[in-house]
């Protein structure tokens, strides 16, 4: 199960979220604000799963990915991500230039979740004329890969 917009804090344990045959992966990058933000990734536990550090600290973005062993010799990567509606085209581009570091983008299976807060996406299909920067950089990130 993966959740954005948890507003989850430290203080909330795992067990009060989830039976205890669950993995609980979670992130919330600006615990100091009240509001908003958080991802959570909860896997049952009959899958052996490895939380993957990212060096990537911009306050911009909440990140959970994890690497889940679905058999003896496969594997699937979960990306859940939020991303706060003031991020700029440069906290953008941080991100996917450190994702298109991560090889097993380009030799593994992997889902990609989240809350993009990309709020002229809209407007850019109901109008091609009109470019929005942001929408442009996600779109082709998405088709390079």
């Amino acid at each position: 199960m993966a959740v954005t917009e948890t507003w989850l804090s430290n203080n909330v344990y795992d067990s009060e979220l989830f039976p205890e045959n669950f993995l609980v992966f979670k992130n919330r990058n600006r615990e100091s604000k009240k509001r908003g933000g958080g991802v959570l990734l909860a896997v049952k536990n009959v899958y052996k799963c490895k939380m993957v550090q990212l060096e990537l600290n911009n306050p911009e973005f909440d990140i959970v990915l994890v690497k889940v062993y679905t058999s003896k010799n496969n594997h699937l990567y979960i990306l859940v991500v939020y991303i706060t509606p003031n991020c700029t085209v440069t906290d953008r581009e941080e991100l996917f230039r450190l994702l298109e570091t991560l090889e097993f983008f380009y030799n593994s299976d992997f889902i990609v979740l989240g809350d993009l807060n990309i709020t002229h996406l809209r407007d850019y299909y109901l109008n091609q004329n009109t470019i929005d920067y942001n929408v442009e950089l996600f779109l082709g990130f998405f088709k390079f890969l």
